[in-house]
């Protein structure tokens, strides 16, 4: 198999403290073994699976809990042995088992059915079905692994026996040893064991007057414990039911060993499958535990937001996972790490396709290092399917991963720091890939300065060349040259705050850094001509290049600054807009509220006027019979045109009222609609006929039946059914059919729409 790391490199990365954190949150030894044995994959395919499985357990979990894998053992050796014919396992050999298929018919019923877990329900149906195993297994054993008497006849028989026999001889003890005792032979009058037989306490000078046989003496030589002569054959018949009890037993578990060998397959196949879920369960915990998000997997590039290094989170190696088994007191740990109290400081970092080299400088102890083990721990975790600490991330699939971090000097190997750093780099140029990564600390250091920048050029040159992407720190200044000067080179920094003489651990991506020893060693209160002659030391290109980082920086910062005030801007701009969006939203909102009312208002004038039309007809009615009494043709024609005429105003009234107060309700609010109608009311179009019509906002222009007008207050079209203009009476209203609805509204109200 093609390993993406080698040892040393992960070693470097600190992946072996990872897996061993992993590994504490398996609740079975086999979840453990398959963590320890976990490597990152260099198939994207299989990355993706790795990750979806991953985050269909987290989203599980997070609804449902965590799953009970616990009880569930290793069944390699058990499985060995019953391999053997003729071998039988033991109570605690089968019980194993037994435990083991448990889980697994557990498993299978929780993810029966779910929608939305593919892979964890296709893992689940992977489980071989071994209830029929189970329940042969329950027939023989109860919950606290004892042999029930139930597991067949013959040993309920025997049982039933030896239980008689005992009582009946121990019965019989008592009574013995509560007999008169006149010369004191007893030391105590009591009945014990001593191994499988039935003892009693007799004093050793009076060995030779009680017959029986002697089991065992006391430490200090005075008590003998014998077992009663005359008890000697009832004792035997309990060996002996023993004896056949065990035979029996031994015969039930050769049968359920028989059973267990017959589907040693389906239990092995249950048994790895367990320690997948296992292996994926912590991996899903451990992820929620350090805010970790499932990473894009990309084609080159790499981007992190956010992004911390798992292991300085404060509290994550003291967490342990109260499911999976405790550790044993005393137990050396096989790795230390220094707890952190305070949360690192989130890298941000994003670095393009076709970028071969990210140049890292900046003071000691600024975090450069910090910075490397991250984005190659990330990168590992992101290919073995662990998610990674960020609040974004884009990683990409590496072929290969190489990391040369920290001092490689030997003696024993004759090697300085110089010669074991370029021993590892020609260890990765002699099988690199294109598009692996190389994470190189202090490159060009522990040699000539010049030579070594020289030699750090020439190896970021050939590693982009092999398309390689390339991630190193450094403080020569040459390498900074060389990466603002090439294309595919981008100058980084560690931020540090020259006033407080600390680093803030922060990455900025293209600008370079500058050592800032000069700064330190004035604010430090070094002579002023001390540091002004070593400033006068200094090369003259070193000079400038630093003079022109600084330069850099404060351009930086103005830009920043301006950055921040066009985003404040662009911000107040947008809530605004949001603002302006959502007074439009409400406008139409009270538009149709305003047409919905009105129409409701409408609707229930009518109803009142047919209500009181029916009871004036009922009068009219009533007052028609009375009629017929009265004395003329000519006074019941007269009453009636009274009562219609009353009638036919009554109606008017009521209509006009319900009119009136819809539109007096829009008048009162039409500034607000007016905003809203100006931008959109300005022509109308006739249903299919595809014409333009223009509105006529001359108020003398004549209304005809059946013209079309814009009802203004309500923005809606209608088309004209009576126009009482020129009648004194009518005070120039104009009823319209608007949706089948009549409308009487003033002329003013109005506006005639011509093509």
């Amino acid at each position: 198999m093609n390993r993406i790391a080698e040892d040393a490199t992960l070693e470097t990365l600190d992946f072996p403290l990872l897996v061993h954190v992993l590994t504490s949150w398996a609740q079975t030894s086999m979840g453990r073994e398959k963590l320890e044995k976990i490597k990152p994959f260099a198939d994207r395919q299989t990355i993706e699976e790795r990750h979806s499985q991953v985050a269909e357990l987290r989203s599980y979990i997070e609804r449902d809990g965590a799953l009970p894998l616990a009880p569930a053992c290793s069944l390699e050796e058990v499985l060995r042995v019953a391999g053997v014919e003729g071998r039988v396992l033991d109570f605690d050999e089968m019980m194993a088992v037994y435990r083991t298929v448990e889980v697994g018919c557990t498993v299978r019923r929780q993810f029966a059915g779910q929608d939305g877990l593919t892979r964890l329900s296709a893992m689940a149906d992977s489980i071989p079905d071994l209830k029929l195993l189970a329940e042969q297994i329950e027939k023989v054993f109860d919950k606290e692994g004892k042999i029930r008497d139930s597991a067949s006849s013959e040993l309920a028989a025997l049982r039933h026996k030896k239980r008689k026999a005992r009582v009946k001889l121990l019965h019989s003890l008592e009574q013995m040893v509560k007999r008169d005792d006149p010369r004191a032979v007893l030391r105590d009058r009591l009945v014990t064991r001593r191994g499988d037989r039935y003892v009693v306490p007799v004093r050793a000078e009076h060995r030779s007057i009680f017959p029986g046989v002697v089991h065992d003496t006391s430490s200090s030589g005075q008590t003998i414990y014998v077992e009663p002569l005359e008890f000697v054959d009832q004792q035997n018949a309990l060996v002996e039911f023993d004896r056949q009890e065990q035979e029996e037993v031994q015969r039930l578990l050769a049968d359920l060993t028989g059973h267990v060998r017959a589907v040693s397959d389906a239990l092995a196949a249950t048994e790895q499958t367990i320690a997948s879920l296992d292996a994926c369960q912590a991996i899903a915990q451990f992820a929620d535990i350090i805010d970790a998000v499932r990473p894009i997997v990309t084609d080159g590039d790499l981007s992190l937001r956010g992004a911390r290094h798992p292991l300085m989170i404060p509290g994550v190696m003291g967490k342990r996972n109260k499911l999976g088994p405790e550790t044993t007191v005393g137990e050396e740990e096989p790795f230390s790490f220094d707890e952190r109290h305070v949360p690192p400081v989130p890298l941000d970092v994003e670095i393009d396709s076709s970028t071969r080299a990210l140049v890292i400088t900046g003071p000691n102890t600024g975090g450069k290092t910090i910075v490397l083990k991250t984005i190659g721990l990330l990168t590992l975790m992101a290919q073995c399917g662990v998610p990674v600490p960020a609040e974004v991330a884009r990683l990409s699939c590496r072929p290969k991963v190489y990391a040369d971090i920290g001092d490689e000097q030997s003696v024993i190997a004759n090697l300085s720091t110089f010669s074991g750093h370029l021993t590892r780099i020609k260890q990765f140029l002699d099988d690199l890939l294109p598009g692996s990564l190389v994470v190189l600390d202090e490159l060009g250091t522990g040699t000539d300065p010049a030579e070594g920048a020289a030699l750090g050029i020439a190896v970021l040159e050939h590693l982009a060349n092999l398309e390689a992407m390339t991630i190193v720190s450094t403080h020569h200044d040459a390498l900074k040259a060389f990466a603002h000067s090439s294309k595919c080179s981008v100058n980084a920094s560690m931020e540090f705050d020259s006033e407080s003489l600390q680093p803030t651990y922060t990455l900025r991506i293209g600008r370079p850094g500058r050592s800032n020893a000069f700064d330190i060693a004035e604010t430090l209160g070094l002579e002023a001509s001390l540091v002004e002659r070593a400033r006068g030391l200094v090369d003259i290109n070193a000079a400038q290049l630093d003079s022109l980082i600084r330069s850099v920086e404060n351009e930086a910062e103005a830009l920043a600054s301006d950055r921040e005030e066009v985003q404040e801007q662009q911000s107040g701009l947008e809530k605004a807009h949001a603002q302006y969006e959502s007074l439009s939203r409400e406008l139409v909102e009270l538009r149709q509220s305003l047409v919905n009312d009105g129409r409701v208002a409408i609707d229930e004038a009518i109803k009142r006027l047919r209500s009181r039309g029916d009871s004036m007809l009922t009068a009219l009615s009533k007052e028609l019979d009375e009629t017929r009494k009265s004395r003329t043709a000519q006074d019941r024609r007269a009453r009636w045109a009274a009562r219609i005429g009353d009638a036919d105003a009554d109606a008017r009234r009521v209509l006009d009222a319900a009119v009136d107060a819809s539109v007096w309700t829009m008048e009162k609010l039409r500034p607000d609609i007016d905003i809203l109608a100006a931008d959109t009311v300005q022509e109308a179009h006739t249903e299919g006929a595809g014409e333009t019509l223009q509105i006529d906002d001359n108020l003398e222009a004549p209304l005809k039946r059946g013209q079309l007008v814009l009802v203004k207050p309500l923005n809606l079209r209608g088309q004209v059914v009576r126009n009482w203009v020129g009648d004194p009476k009518s005070e120039a209203s104009v009823e319209v059919d608007v949706h089948g609805k009549r409308l009487i509204v003033s002329r003013e109200q109005v506006r005639l729409l011509v093509v």
